[in-house]
């Protein structure tokens, strides 16, 4: 997986066995429509949802199209704990980014701690 930040966009660009897992390529996020972006070292929700499309393996990968709490999240979570269904989830080294007028409401992507802090930096630079 890629974070690409070029001005005022974010794209996050999967690659290999990352788009069989999600369906997907690439989202592509604009800077006006992310409401918060964080990275977690321990990352946990007890929200419900449902996989709607991608991959659902139980202790080892959440990728893909989710539904929850009345919108849709995209999930890239590497040996997450719990389980969506169950309202409780729980994964290491998480990236949230929180969007508004977008067709997700939230992505939750494993994200190592060098790449999280450069988005972070990214985000609160031009957060402004």
């Amino acid at each position: 997986m890629k974070f690409i930040t070029e001005g005022d966009t974010l794209t996050i660009k999967l690659e290999g066995f990352e788009t069989v897992a999600s369906l997907r390529r690439k989202i592509i996020i604009p800077r006006q429509r992310i409401t918060n972006l964080t990275w977690q070292p321990v990352f946990t929700t007890s929200q419900r949802e449902i996989r709607m499309g991608g991959t659902g393996l139980p202790g080892l990968l959440y990728a893909g199209n989710w539904w929850g709490k009345g919108g849709w999240y995209f999930l890239y979570l590497h040996k997450p704990q719990g389980h969506p269904l169950a309202g409780g989830l729980s994964a290491q080294n998480v990236l949230s980014i929180e969007l508004a007028d977008y067709a997700y409401k939230a992505i939750w992507l494993t994200c190592q701690p060098d790449i999280g802090a450069s988005l972070l930096n990214w985000w609160e630079t031009r957060h402004g």
